[in-house]
């Protein structure tokens, strides 16, 4: 499934992703209290949705005029890949 950000990053996911058990463990990792635990999940779960060279992808795509990659933006990109593959995904399963 293509999902485009309100940014405009355009990426393919496939929504049984958002169904696997390790989805699920890296969400928990998410709102774990110790802010490294965060930091993990997010790595984990944007690697697991995107794959590798479609996180390298965001990355570019977030990238400031530093070169560096905020993670406020990466985790904003990838929170809202998720809800658009999960938006889409009921959807289809309606029609």
């Amino acid at each position: 499934m293509q999902v485009t950000t309100n940014s405009g990053f355009t990426c393919e996911v496939r929504p049984e992703k958002l169904k696997d058990y390790r989805f699920l463990r890296h969400i928990r990792e998410m709102k774990d209290t110790d802010p490294t635990q965060n930091i993990v999940g997010m790595v984990d779960m944007a690697e697991m949705i995107l794959g590798a060279q479609g996180v390298e992808r965001l990355l570019e795509h977030v990238q400031n005029e530093n070169g560096d990659a905020p993670a406020e933006d990466v985790a904003r990109g990838v929170g809202e890949i998720i809800q658009l593959t999960a938006a889409r995904s009921v959807t289809v399963k309606n029609c």
